[in-house]
């Protein structure tokens, strides 16, 4: 899946793609989620209001969107890491209904090759 300013994209190991159409009646969520995936701090201020907390190297964000219809829409996201490192993705709307994202070892300072950013990204 690939999430950028232009919506989502499905994309299977075939390499074939799919994108997602935005549904009228449901607000902008990839808008919405931009700025948390980009820790945008100027937008992240406009469009969530933030809870954190930290003990040792461990921390929590959480988002919880200011428009009502995006927070009955998106709920609560919450990002959980260790130090530099993102760990889960949380998107809660209710108590009995969440998506997580576990994530599990990660690089920095990846220079990709053409054929991959030309298979991961658009």
């Amino acid at each position: 899946m690939v999430a950028d300013a232009r919506g989502l994209l499905l994309r299977d190991a075939r390499g074939r793609s799919r994108e997602v159409p935005a549904d009228p009646h449901v607000p902008d969520i990839n808008a919405a989620l931009l700025p948390v995936l980009r820790f945008d701090r100027a937008e992240l201020g406009r469009q969530f209001h933030l809870y954190a907390v930290r003990a040792g190297e461990e921390w929590r964000l959480d988002f919880v969107p200011r428009a009502v219809e995006l927070a009955r829409t998106l709920g609560r996201i919450t990002v959980i890491g260790a130090g530099e490192a993102v760990r889960r993705l949380e998107f809660r709307r209710s108590a009995t209904q969440r998506v997580e994202i576990i994530i599990g070892a990660t690089q920095t300072g990846v220079t990709f090759t053409p054929d991959e950013e030309k298979r991961f990204f658009r």
